[in-house]
């Protein structure tokens, strides 16, 4: 198809298109002249998962860069697709540091129990950032505590990751769109049990919301 009809089957104007390609977010369509080319399904497809990421995803032209230079290698791990769309997710969603740094505990924690966190893993910083500000309103969030949220965010994990498709375009959109609408879906799922476990505790005494 020509750039119109491509325009035209994704719903994003020429002049976008055109930016996306100078940006190497989507690969040149097929010369069949010095002006113009043609495009194909693989360009549908592409367009259709940068326009969820902008618009779903919220992230910056920069991080989608990031994500389809792995998507663009010859056989893209999954695994790997997975860690960069992951990566992108929490920059795309950090807030100003504040001036003080975040203490130690979370690092040890991780390194305790066994899981893998990098030297500057964006994704401890916000566990640490998060659990020191519980301390800070004396939540009394402790490490037992941290234990069994981790434990209960494992089983939703393996839950997520035992059906990430082989396909490199899918599993980011697995993990990038499924993080973002997947959040508020696990928060509501929270406050229900959190609900009936009140209900329950008190003899079946309706518990307002």
């Amino acid at each position: 198809m020509k750039i119109s009809e491509l325009a035209e089957e994704t719903g994003v104007p020429v002049g976008t298109i055109k930016f996306y390609l100078r940006e190497g977010l989507l690969r040149p369509g097929q010369l069949t002249s010095r002006t113009s080319a043609e495009y194909d399904l693989p360009h549908v497809e592409r367009l259709r998962l940068i326009r969820a990421l902008l618009e779903v995803g919220g992230l910056s032209i920069a991080g989608i860069r990031r994500i389809v230079g792995v998507l663009d290698e010859t056989e893209p791990s999954p695994i790997n697709v997975l860690a960069t769309a992951q990566q992108v997710v929490v920059v795309a969603s950090a807030k100003p540091e504040p001036e003080e740094p975040p203490t130690d505990r979370a690092r040890r924690w991780v390194e305790e129990r066994g899981w893998f966190a990098p030297e500057g893993d964006p994704i401890l910083h916000r566990l640490a950032r998060a659990w020191d500000a519980c301390d800070s309103v004396d939540l009394g969030i402790g490490e037992d505590d941290i234990d069994v949220y981790a434990d209960a965010m494992r089983m939703v994990a393996e839950k997520e990751l035992s059906s990430v498709p082989r396909d490199a375009g899918d599993a980011v959109r697995l993990v990038v769109l499924g993080t973002v609408l997947a959040d508020p879906l696990l928060s509501a799922l929270r406050l229900l049990a959190q609900r009936q476990v009140a209900r329950e505790s008190r003899g079946g005494v309706p518990v307002r919301p």
